[in-house]
């Protein structure tokens, strides 16, 4: 895998489903999409499961609960692997 691509999410479920269809339709797959949750409600989550049977790539979900923004050196933090890769 070439790349990770970092999300960050707090209770935009309209915008992060937008985004989330323009990934659906790259035409490059050497990539997972790593969706850093700062502590949203069940109904992001709902969306990002709706994604993940039709995606050709991975999606990691990695979630907080709500302690004021910090999500992505939360991601980082607990997708540790990241380090080792490209991000964009």
């Amino acid at each position: 895998m070439k790349l990770s691509v970092i999300i960050t999410t707090y209770n935009s479920e309209e915008w992060l489903q937008k985004v989330l269809v323009g990934y659906s339709v790259q035409t490059e797959l050497d990539f997972e999409v790593v969706i850093a949750d700062d502590g949203s409600t069940e109904k992001t989550k709902s969306i990002i499961d709706s994604f993940k049977d039709s995606f050709k790539y991975p999606i990691v979900h990695v979630r907080q609960e709500d302690n004021g923004f910090q999500t992505f050196s939360f991601a980082l933090q607990n997708h540790h692997d990241l380090i080792n890769r490209h991000l964009l």
